[in-house]
């Protein structure tokens, strides 16, 4: 963009370009003040995704106490649980377009532990195997090269003393990863 500009010298045609830009680049403005601009970014990125599709995404959190967690391992959790997110609500846009579909993260500091929460629309095939499931697996075809992500999580909140717990309520697709904040003794 800047070689465009620089050898342009119709200065309406230069306003024009550089008000262009700013409005793409206005889409990509970062909404949310999580006290971790990581996070801020990846979320941003992920509902940015989300409206996309035509999926509703609500954040209430609060990274602030999450000091302890790496923020590589922080976005380990919210990319995987997200982006799991993201393909359910996109696959129940494709059976069922008119079906409404909504992501919520959930994150603060609760007592000694630190909580993060995700929720989403779920199909009821879906629902009825996570139900049934001793084990999640991916239901993707290529199993080779998929069904890490859970993981992938799980690994990383054990690294931490935590604990994941994954549940259909309400018609909605559950995360709820606890982890302590003291070491136990």
């Amino acid at each position: 963009h800047l070689e465009a500009l620089k050898y342009n010298h119709d200065t309406e045609a230069k306003q024009e370009y550089i008000r262009s830009i700013e409005k793409r680049l206005e889409r990509y403005e970062c909404y949310y003040r999580t006290g971790n601009t990581f996070m801020d970014s990846l979320l941003q990125s992920k509902a940015q995704q989300a409206a996309d599709l035509g999926i509703e995404f609500k954040v209430i959190a609060d990274f602030r106490p999450f000091q302890k967690v790496r923020n590589e391992d922080l976005c380990t959790i919210i990319a995987n649980i997200v982006d799991n997110a993201l393909r359910e609500c996109s696959l129940i846009r494709t059976e069922t377009p008119e079906e409404e579909c909504i992501i919520q993260v959930k994150a603060r500091k609760s007592l000694d532990f630190l909580w993060i929460y995700c929720e989403n629309s779920v199909r009821e095939k879906q629902a009825k195997m996570v139900s049934r499931a001793k084990e999640l697996k991916t239901t993707k075809d290529d199993k080779k090269n998929h069904g890490y992500g859970i993981k992938n999580v799980q690994s990383t909140v054990n690294e931490y003393g935590g604990e994941i717990s994954i549940s259909i309520r309400d018609e909605l697709f559950c995360v709820s990863i606890t982890i302590p904040t003291k070491k136990e003794s």
